[in-house]
């Protein structure tokens, strides 16, 4: 989360009026509401918070490592493969 989303959700969690932060980040009505929703965090029981940003971060990184996944399946290559197996791909 970058500082400025930091410090809007920090003032949004210490009550001060979503109008009087547009003012002070100098951000529309619209912006103020999809950085509450992005950056807000998310309370989780039996851990750390998370806030909608990192989970689309998270499954982001989880496609990409699909797609790498699906990479090595079609080369018939592995994690143990011979270095000269893994290049196949190329």
């Amino acid at each position: 989360m970058d500082d400025i989303h930091k410090k809007f959700i920090q003032a949004r969690n210490a009550g001060v009026p979503v109008k009087e932060l547009c003012k002070q980040f100098n951000i529309c009505k619209s912006t103020a509401y999809n950085w509450i929703k992005l950056y807000s965090p998310i309370k989780r029981p039996e851990k750390e918070t998370i806030t909608a940003h990192k989970i689309y971060q998270l499954e982001r990184k989880i496609q990409i490592l699909k797609t790498e996944n699906e990479i090595f399946k079609r080369c018939g290559c592995g994690l143990n493969s011979p270095l000269d197996e893994k290049n196949c791909c190329d």
